[in-house]
């Protein structure tokens, strides 16, 4: 169970004891603890901040490691693996939505391996999916929060369920605390990145 975050009640993903990925990867889904700060989830980050490479090969291990266990290699699952990063990195944060893009991508495959295109269409739909119940006042707050980095202190009622729908989240670096908007509300249809 994810841990929350002070003030925020956001999401906030600490690593499980010992620092074996190994052991991260066979924990259950809803136990798998992940700290933001190793989050692939990077659209439009703030100027100066590096791309967390070390976060996306760790997602990409727990993948493979979990297909794996089902019995088929890596590349027989995805051999390019710029597509396995992109699922990873428009995960958004939370552990479950990963493999949530996982199902959904191998139940549009006929055959693997899972393709760029099939990877596409299953984020566009899951971001669409996650985008349903918008309302605009909600999208121009996630823009703010998008572009600012900032957490929306003037209004916080809305900053709080949009942290409870996990519509935006918490992320920490070697900078520190900043907050985005799910990377999955970049690829619905027609929101400006």
């Amino acid at each position: 169970m994810p841990g929350f975050c002070g003030r925020w009640r956001a999401p906030f993903f600490t690593r499980s004891r010992g620092t074996s990925l190994q052991r991260c990867a066979r924990a259950p889904e809803d136990e798998l603890r992940l700290r933001h700060s190793f989050s692939a989830a990077d659209p439009g980050r703030a100027a100066g901040r590096p791309r967390p490479r070390r976060g996306l090969h760790a997602l990409c291990r727990i993948v493979n490691h979990r297909v794996v266990k089902a019995g088929v290699t890596p590349q027989e699952f995805c051999p390019d693996s710029t597509v396995l990063e992109g699922l990873c990195r428009a995960y958004g944060g939370h552990i479950r939505t990963l493999f949530v893009l996982l199902a959904s991508a191998m139940d549009r495959c006929d055959e693997l391996p899972v393709t760029r295109a099939v990877v596409e269409r299953t984020i566009r739909r899951q971001a669409i999916d996650l985008s349903l119940s918008l309302r605009p006042a909600h999208w121009d707050a996630l823009r703010k929060i998008h572009a600012s980095k900032a957490e929306l202190a003037d209004n916080p009622d809305l900053w709080n369920a949009l942290i409870r729908n996990l519509l935006a989240f918490a992320y920490e670096d070697e900078s520190g605390v900043w907050y985005d908007w799910n990377a999955l509300l970049a690829a619905v249809p027609g929101v400006a990145k």
